[in-house]
């Protein structure tokens, strides 16, 4: 339910964290670059919803069985389950060039995700919209914090520093 619920505020982290504006010593007019060339990659990008666990252990062992891939790791989407530890990544951040910018990312992620589990926070709307989410994170990555997203309940175009602010407040 946390890879599920987590997916929802990626456009958020990639926003916040963006971090590669440039590409061979030029502005590429992007916040995150890094995003954009990424994608090029498979098994990228914001992943599908899974009804379940099992779900989703029933799909990735299929690409393991195969032989597509040779474990989990090679799933480079933006967030993921790590069967080995138990545990869920995001990986949608650009690196960070300050250990405090660094440490308020993770603090924000720990409590997103704390608050997902204990309160649902994102609308049940924005989690099942895929083609939302993946359009929320094409325009994190080109506009950083100047980014408006969609918000599927408004049906509208919103800042997202008016999002951070609210997602603040909770």
């Amino acid at each position: 339910e946390l890879y599920n619920r987590l997916r929802a505020h990626l456009p958020l982290l990639l926003a916040l964290s963006g971090n590669s504006p440039f590409w061979r010593g030029r502005d590429a007019g992007f916040a995150s670059t890094r995003t954009i060339l990424f994608q090029a990659f498979p098994r990228t990008g914001i992943p599908r919803r899974y009804g379940s666990y099992s779900e989703w252990v029933e799909t990735i062992d299929l690409q393991l069985r195969s032989g597509a891939i040779p474990e989990p790791t090679f799933l480079w989407w933006d967030v993921r389950p790590q069967p080995r530890f138990g545990t869920v990544e995001i990986r949608v951040m650009d690196a960070q060039s300050r250990l405090a910018e660094t440490a308020t990312l993770v603090a924000l992620t720990q409590s997103l995700a704390r608050l997902e589990l204990e309160e649902g926070y994102a609308s049940e709307e924005l989690i099942g919209a895929e083609e939302v989410l993946a359009e929320n994170r094409f325009l994190a990555a080109r506009d950083g914090m100047d980014a408006r997203l969609i918000d599927p309940t408004t049906e509208s175009l919103r800042p997202l520093k008016l999002q951070l602010a609210e997602l603040l407040e909770s």
